[in-house]
């Protein structure tokens, strides 16, 4: 039986909630709820809740999370494997799935929360959340059993990167730290999203990484920073107007990758 589709939807805790809502809003994002307690917001592929923050949680923590449409049918259909857990979980009224991968890390499948009016957001921006973890291969394969397929993954078996219904979630390597949870945004245009966050006052800088064909930029808000990097996409470009000019390596130029993709990162 055929799994329905998961939406990315990483939840951020934060006591910078208008921060956070300019950010993404610039990045033209859709507001779904504004709830101060779930502020979730609709991109072109994946979403982004907002919560305030509570005494469990520190600034700018981020936690992975996911909605289906009809999570009855989901929960029928899934088969985690031996050590992963999935059961129902009820909180305050509400239904979910709570699962518990391998390496430890706690998240929730919830319902798919309806939006009216303008709810889509931006096609051009989509959720890229981030599961770090001390076993790369055995995350993506829990990924995999709720639903994701593979995306791309790097030889070296630092990094996979899982696509699902709406969204994606990059698996990386923590490198003998902590199993946590980040966020970032893919923006296709990244001019068109640097233009974006001038226009509404999001401060940031670009840091040139040539020697692997990626950018960073950083932002800061009202005691909030942010980071957007980019990644190799294959086709060519140059960026200018504040937006350090980029040359790819060597290699790069000879396959003619340039970078053209930004994932961008807001953390305090």
């Amino acid at each position: 039986m055929t799994i329905p589709p998961l939406t990315v939807r990483p939840v951020v805790h934060t006591a910078h909630l208008p921060v956070w809502m300019a950010t993404l809003q610039a990045l033209g994002a859709a507001t779904i709820s504004d709830d101060p307690m779930w502020t979730e917001l609709q991109l072109g592929r994946g979403r982004v809740t907002l919560t305030e923050l509570n005494r469990d949680a520190v600034e700018g923590e981020v936690s992975l999370g996911f909605e289906t449409p009809d999570l009855a049918a989901y929960a029928a259909r899934v088969r985690p494997p031996a050590g992963m857990v999935l059961e129902p979980f009820r909180t305050e009224g509400f239904e979910s799935l709570r699962v518990v991968g391998r390496d430890g890390l706690e998240f929730l499948i919830d319902q798919t929360l309806g939006g009216g009016g303008n709810s889509v957001g931006s096609p051009a921006v989509s959720v890229h959340a981030m599961w770090i973890t001390p076993d790369v291969e055995r995350a993506a394969e829990d990924l995999k059993a709720l639903g994701l397929r593979r995306r791309l993954s790097q030889g070296s078996g630092r990094v996979v990167d899982m696509q699902a219904g709406e969204g994606d979630v990059l698996v990386h390597i923590s490198d003998g730290g902590p199993v946590d949870v980040d966020l970032a945004l893919d923006v296709l245009d990244i001019e068109s999203a640097h233009h974006a966050l001038l226009n509404a006052q999001i401060t940031h800088d670009v840091i040139d990484e040539t020697h692997v064909a990626r950018s960073s930029c950083r932002c800061r808000v009202s005691g909030v920073s942010g980071s957007c990097r980019r990644t190799p996409i294959p086709w060519a470009r140059s960026c200018t107007d504040r937006l350090a000019v980029m040359e790819a390596s060597k290699d790069d130029r000879n396959r003619g990758v340039m970078a053209g993709e930004c994932d961008c990162v807001s953390r305090s």
